[in-house]
């Protein structure tokens, strides 16, 4: 190990500063000297880039620093930084593109568990290059997975970019509202003018993946009011809950009950008899 200063740090190259540096490092680690060394290769800086900023915001003049040696620059890196499967969207596109031109050097699926944890990555990002940059943004800014994205491209770009910037839905409400907004443009040859305003709508409701579900399936609230009837006939202030799969897309409903004595779960199955009697009522709206 050997110790650099800044003047010389500066003239190494960034290509390998491909990690997210906007979270500092502790300041009283940096003060105590309590940190690891950059790593360095060659003319490359390969690691350590986050230690330099908050070092250097600090007023440090020199840093600690080892050489290391041959191919598999990333992966070193990779290791170091050790965050497999914690890596955000824009981190590994940075990071593929990297992998893509050292080439030979670098080992895919090394790259790839390093990276996410299992060998899918190259894959997943070949798949990523392949959708429209609207897609993609809305991918990297934690909105969108590949999967949904590729479901989805149909959708207008206007149409995309309105629900994924909408407030107040979460990530897994974006993924639903689109896949489903898409089922009603095709079912309805919907046109961008009319999906815009039925967004609109539909983002003003207090609960837009709710009513979205009723317009995808316009029998799921006359199959709502069914089942609460059925419960409500055998199970209310019993203790039972019986619950129906989501939007009634399953094979089968489920009940859940707690008891502490052996009368009450007597008392609960004397229910769940009676709750067979209805069963019949509760299977048409599978």
């Amino acid at each position: 190990m050997r110790y650099m200063k800044l003047p010389e740090i500066a003239r190494l190259s960034r290509r390998f500063d491909v990690f997210d540096t906007s979270v500092g490092y502790d300041p009283e680690l940096l003060a105590a000297g309590l940190f690891p060394p950059l790593a360095v290769s060659g003319g490359d800086l390969v690691w350590g880039f986050r230690i330099l900023k908050s070092g250097s915001e600090a007023g440090l003049e020199e840093f600690p620093a080892v050489e290391i040696d041959g191919p598999g620059k990333l992966l070193s890196a990779l290791k170091l930084e050790n965050r497999a499967g914690g890596y955000s969207a824009k981190e590994q596109r940075t990071i593929y593109s990297l992998a893509l031109e050292l080439g030979e050097d670098e080992d895919p699926d090394l790259i790839s568990l390093a990276v996410s944890g299992n060998r899918g990555f190259f894959a997943r990002m070949k798949r990523y290059e392949r959708l429209p940059g609207y897609l993609t943004e809305g991918i990297d800014e934690g909105r969108l997975d590949i999967g949904t994205a590729e479901k989805i491209t149909g959708l207008p770009q206007s149409v995309c970019k309105r629900v994924v910037a909408g407030h107040g839905l979460s990530f897994s409400h974006v993924r639903r509202f689109l896949v489903y907004l898409d089922e009603i443009r095709n079912r309805d040859d919907m046109r961008e003018e009319s999906l815009l305003k039925l967004v609109e709508e539909l983002l003003s409701a207090g609960d837009p993946v709710a009513e979205i579900c009723k317009i995808r399936n316009p029998g799921l609230a006359n199959f709502t009011r069914k089942f609460e009837g059925v419960r409500d006939r055998y199970t209310r202030n019993t203790g039972i809950r019986l619950e129906a799969p989501d939007n009634f897309e399953g094979d089968g409903f489920t009940v859940s009950f707690s008891f502490s004595t052996k009368n009450e779960l007597k008392r609960k199955i004397g229910t769940l008899e009676k709750l067979g009697e209805g069963c019949e009522e509760l299977e048409e709206l599978l």
